[in-house]
């Protein structure tokens, strides 16, 4: 949201609508004009940019870490109190992490937000699994357990409705948003990435 303002004094004449959520909106409705997902889209009347890519990481609060321990295994998530975010089950590139969660005996929470997720590993009430650019945001302490899941961010429009000026100007900026970002937070450049039709 900051780097917002910048596109604002560039282009006054454009307004912004930001929905954030988990739910995907249908672009070709114009439920949305631009998309950022975690998934590519298989729908061929979709156009989509790899800007990023990002890896998958335990996280636990500090005061969780006082209490329980940080894990340092893959086999030590059986001891610890685990953060369900339910609609990762979905995702084929989860399955490491869904495992972990049907072993476990100790699932405290389950929910369907991202969010809610977040808000209860900041407050110690378990660990779950986020991008690893989320230690960079909070005081959340990755556990050094290597999970194998890697994630591509993706920026989607509609093949009717990108090549209009304003949609554009939007889908020009978000791109160069995230290349600037790419060393600090993403671990594959956005300069690699190129636009191609889902």
């Amino acid at each position: 949201m900051p780097r917002l303002s910048q596109l604002r004094r560039s282009h006054p004449d454009i307004i912004v609508q930001v929905i954030a959520g988990d739910q995907v909106l249908d672009l070709a409705t114009r439920q949305a004009d631009l998309a950022i997902r975690f998934f590519r889209p298989t729908s061929n009347q979709l156009v989509a940019a790899r800007v990023g890519q990002f890896n998958m990481s335990i996280l636990a609060a500090p005061n969780y870490i006082e209490q329980y321990g940080l894990p340092q295994k893959l086999d030590d998530l059986r001891e610890h109190h685990i953060v369900d975010h339910t609609l990762l089950h979905s995702l084929p590139a989860m399955k490491p992490w869904s495992e972990v969660v049907e072993r476990s005996p100790s699932v405290v929470l389950r929910t369907n937000s991202s969010y809610a997720a977040m808000e209860a590993v900041s407050v110690g009430y378990g660990i779950s699994v986020f991008p690893d650019y989320v230690t960079k945001m909070t005081n959340l302490i990755a556990a050094p357990i290597d999970l194998k899941i890697v994630r591509d961010i993706w920026l989607v429009s509609h093949e009717e409705t990108n090549k209009g000026a304003r949609i554009r100007t939007v889908i020009d900026y978000v791109r160069e948003q995230f290349r600037q970002d790419e060393r600090e937070w993403f671990s594959v450049p956005a300069s690699r990435s190129s636009l191609v039709a889902a």
